[in-house]
């Protein structure tokens, strides 16, 4: 077997990265893309596409001009808890109390 170098993208610019990212999402017909979806259909790795252009995915999305993948991430503490609450209680499981969480 014969090794082959892809060429990755060490000479791409950021609009290379934006315009592959805005393709992938054209080819899924969606307004945003996971990091899964860039990584199986995109021409480079979603690592490259964050370390160049951001710390976050989100903030990748955002400067193609793309939405969110996911609707939210920092859900207050106290959200969290009641909707640990009702679902304690939807099980039937009534001892687990506000107190014990925090």
């Amino acid at each position: 077997m014969k090794f082959a170098l892809n060429p990755y993208a060490r000479g791409a610019s950021n609009e290379d990265l934006l315009e592959d990212l805005q393709r992938v999402a054209k080819l899924l017909a969606k307004n945003s893309v996971t990091i899964g979806e860039y990584d199986a259909k995109g021409q480079y790795h979603s690592c490259t596409l964050r370390r160049r252009l951001g710390v976050s995915w989100f903030k990748v999305l955002e400067a193609a001009g793309l939405e969110k993948s996911r609707s939210e991430m920092n859900i207050p503490e106290e959200e969290l808890l009641k909707d640990l609450i009702r679902v304690a209680s939807a099980l039937n499981k009534k001892s687990i109390t506000r107190h014990q969480y925090i």
